[in-house]
């Protein structure tokens, strides 16, 4: 990674360093544009070449946004990181990448930028490293579809921009003016990484990496034990079983804990705030709580559910909450102020919140009238379950999936690696 351009994959569990991967590959890109010794091309500074990052939802990328920022600023102070997502429409998106170095975006909305990639092949073929995070979301019924586009859309540029010998009135006439000739005849990197999958060939094989590297559970910083709690039949109603398993949620956070922190993960945003309501009546403490704390962190926020629930050491956290309220339940539980968290999946995939135990309320989840009940799919749970175990924390992490009796032996197969992935 920091000493060649070859497109690398690399699987490896939640934790252990897989974000460091990127920035070997990103320090490489722009201290060779810096030093003016690429390979590639002659030395136009970092302003000649870009890098985008794609990751599942704009949590994630705020999150690299900021931190990398920081970083970034001590090999030059004027690299500039964006991250777009969201809604804001195509033509200012153009010109927030022609000021960036660095693009921080979501599959969906680089699809979105990249439709009209012959009108801009000079800016989006200025791209030279391409960093996916979470690549096995390929995999997915809903989404894998949108990803697989983008990176094969991404290649299709890059080599139309090789071939097309843009002269420099061309490029200077373009949409980015800075784009050097020989760049743009270069090859541009892919680097992806990945949860821990058996099959990564399949996927190095399509971003067209001769190197791909998969890491066990052995490298994770903390051992994980993962339990299989079966909760009885589903029998004719999958809503009522569904709605079942909030009753257990208490007795396995007893089981389990061992008193520190925990989060359960939910399938639907009314799913959190009405699990946490729950526990924040019926469930004790296991420890003595902060209660000066609690009442700062309760202060904070107008959501009056959420402030009960804090008041209680209990929170709840997903997409439908503001922003501040979010970074609210962010702080006050990597404080160690709340003991129990109940958040959705996308937790498991954005802000870095690790916890000792890690609860799965469940293995599969509405999908609306038309879909109905659908397992979530494995890579999702994957990123769930690696959530369990703080770095210099804890010695081990323990991940308890909740399920029905017929579904039992097939997740206990998850801990022996058993997953495949169908791209």
């Amino acid at each position: 990674l920091a000493n060649s351009d070859d497109n690398v994959i690399v699987s490896a569990p939640t934790g252990a360093g897989k974000t460091a991967l990127f920035e070997m590959a990103i320090s490489r890109l722009f201290a060779l544009k810096l030093n003016g010794q690429s390979q590639r091309g002659v030395n136009g500074g970092v302003s000649s070449v870009k890098v985008v990052y794609i990751a599942p939802n704009k949590a994630l990328c705020d999150e690299r946004q900021q931190d990398w920022s920081n970083r970034l600023a001590h090999i030059d102070r004027s690299i500039v990181c964006t991250t777009i997502t969201g809604d804001a429409n195509a033509t200012s998106s153009y010109g927030e990448i022609a000021k960036a170095h660095l693009i921080l975006t979501t599959p969906e909305k680089w699809d979105s930028i990249t439709r009209r990639w012959n009108d801009y092949v000079v800016l989006l073929g200025s791209v030279k490293l391409m960093l996916v995070d979470e690549v096995h979301m390929i995999g997915e019924k809903d989404r894998g579809s949108c990803l697989e586009s983008v990176i094969s859309r991404m290649k299709t540029i890059q080599r139309a921009a090789s071939s097309r010998m843009l002269t420099s009135y061309e490029i200077a006439s373009s949409s980015f003016k800075q784009a050097q000739p020989n760049d743009l005849m270069s090859n541009m990197r892919i680097v992806a990484v990945s949860a821990t999958l058996p099959n990564l060939g399949q996927l190095a094989s399509f971003v067209e990496s001769g190197e791909a590297y998969v890491f066990d559970d052995s490298y994770r910083p903390v051992p994980l034990s993962i339990f299989v709690q079966a909760c009885g039949h589903i029998g004719k109603n999958r809503y009522l079983f569904d709605k079942s398993l909030d009753q257990h949620v208490p007795s396995i956070l007893k089981r389990f804990s061992s008193g520190r922190p925990a989060i359960v993960f939910c399938h639907s945003k009314k799913e959190t705030e009405t699990l946490a309501s729950e526990l924040s009546k019926s469930y004790t403490a296991p420890t003595k709580l902060n209660d000066s704390a609690l009442r700062k962190f309760a202060g904070q926020t107008n959501t009056p559910s959420l402030q009960k629930c804090l008041l209680r050491g209990i929170a709840f956290h997903h997409a439908g909450l503001d922003a501040s309220d979010r970074r609210i339940v962010e702080e006050a539980f990597t404080s160690g102020s709340l003991f129990c968290l109940c958040a959705t999946s996308t937790l498991a995939m954005g802000v870095n919140l690790p916890a000792f135990l890690v609860v799965i309320k469940g293995t599969s989840a509405y999908r609306g009238a038309a879909n109905g009940h659908q397992d979530i799919d494995m890579g999702t749970l994957l990123q769930m379950v690696g959530r369990a175990g703080r770095p210099g924390f804890d010695k081990s992490g323990t991940a308890v999936i909740m399920t029905d009796s017929l579904s039992k032996t097939r997740y206990e197969n998850i801990s022996q690696g058993y997953v495949h992935l169908s791209i």
